[in-house]
């Protein structure tokens, strides 16, 4: 893309000198007797890409960033815009910066915003877009977005984790609820992706949800739990599938403030249901979306998905592997616990054995000692040997 800016334009709207870059702050303009001139590829520069779903074109977007170098005045204060030409539009530079942009002072620098559509990954164009300076259009700030990452639905009041851990093919719920202070006012899911960069305007190759379609096959939207609230409530769900190996990825999701009643805001887009077709959006429903549109970021923490679920699946590998070379070892608690246990055994089973034997020694001894020998068989024969003897003595005195 070249984007060329006459000089006389700039100093008819106060500017003597000027530097002149794109989003990217090293993409600066070259400049010669009349022009300033910016170029840069279709992707390069910090250039966002929207494709037109169901069109062959696709909308790039990027922003002139013009720094005050010196001023007709000395003031150093904005620009007294000309009225812009039809089909000419601007936005602030990054949707992420909307609110920052309008509380922060702006008289040291202008942004002017331009689009260019070409065919998709078309590399050329052979026209230059036009750009003429005009006032910025201020979105409506008085709303913000709150999103929520859930295992489950939502409506099931699950619990919400300080950093939401995800792991490989998990299904995962996102919650965005926004307060606004306008009943008439809802909010469009732009574009959401994942990305191993926290900054949401490098672009990703993951992504969820591509100007309002789904890219990715696996997103779901559900219906609003309770319609007609203040709070505003958008829930999808998505299956994790990352490539990154990395174990810190974000999810960047862009909402853009639209009017639920075509009549009631006329600068604002109008609100686009998921159930409506993919190829609704125009350029100029698009253009005013992301001029409208704030972006919310969500760290995600990956992890092997070995961790203990919520509901237990029965597994199918057999509790004895077949392999015959498996080798099985045992850790050192449970070794030092055996080793223990076999000694407490051994210790029990020996004090047990020297107590039967303790008592069962000493009884037999007592039995032993205290036997008596019968008196009667000793005394009975000498008794009846000397009276026979003395029988004779006796008859041979009387003879």
């Amino acid at each position: 893309m070249v984007v060329s800016i006459e000089k006389e334009s700039l100093q008819a709207n106060g500017f003597a000198h000027a530097n002149l870059t794109l989003q990217d702050p090293a993409c600066k303009a070259t400049v010669n007797a009349t022009h300033y001139t910016l170029e840069t590829p279709l992707t390069g520069c910090l250039t966002t890409v929207y494709p037109m779903q169901g069109s062959p074109m696709a909308l790039h977007i990027n922003s002139v960033l013009i720094s005050h170098a010196e001023t007709k005045d000395g003031s150093g204060g904005p620009l007294d815009y000309e009225d812009l030409e039809a089909g000419e539009m601007l936005f602030p530079r990054d949707p992420v910066e909307l609110d920052r942009r309008f509380t922060e002072p702006t008289e040291h620098q202008s942004v002017i915003g331009f689009n260019c559509t070409y065919r998709k990954n078309q590399e050329s164009s052979a026209t230059l877009p036009r750009i003429v300076p005009g006032p910025g259009r201020h979105p409506v700030s008085n709303m913000t977005f709150k999103m929520e990452l859930y295992n489950k639905l939502p409506i099931l009041n699950p619990s919400r984790q300080a950093f939401y851990t995800v792991s490989q093919k998990q299904q995962v719920f996102v919650e965005v609820t926004s307060a606004a202070t306008d009943p008439e006012l809802g909010f469009t899911i732009v574009t959401c992706a994942i990305s191993p960069n926290s900054d949401p305007t490098v672009p990703s190759d993951y992504t969820l949800i591509e100007t309002v379609c789904p890219k990715d096959d696996s997103v779901t939207y559900y219906p609003q739990s309770v319609p007609h609230t203040q709070a505003e409530k958008q829930s999808f769900s998505f299956t994790f599938n990352s490539q990154f190996n990395l174990s810190l990825l974000f999810l960047h999701c862009d909402m853009s403030l639209c009017s639920k009643s075509s009549q009631s805001n006329q600068r604002m887009p109008p609100c686009l249901q998921p159930s409506d077709t993919c190829d609704s959006p125009s350029v100029e429903n698009i253009m005013s979306m992301i001029m409208h549109s704030k972006t919310s970021t969500k760290p995600l923490v990956v992890v092997d998905g070995s961790g203990p679920s919520e509901e237990p699946v029965p597994s199918e590998t057999p509790p004895y592997p077949d392999d015959d070379n498996a080798l099985y070892v045992l850790d050192t608690p449970t070794v030092v616990g055996i080793a223990f246990a076999a000694f407490v055994i051994g210790a029990l089973l020996t004090g047990a054995l020297w107590f039967i034997y303790s008592h069962t020694g000493e009884t037999a001894g007592r039995q032993q000692v205290q036997k008596p020998l019968p008196a009667s068989e000793n005394s009975s024969p000498g008794h009846s040997v000397g009276s026979t003897q003395s029988t004779p003595c006796s008859s041979s005195s009387t003879a």
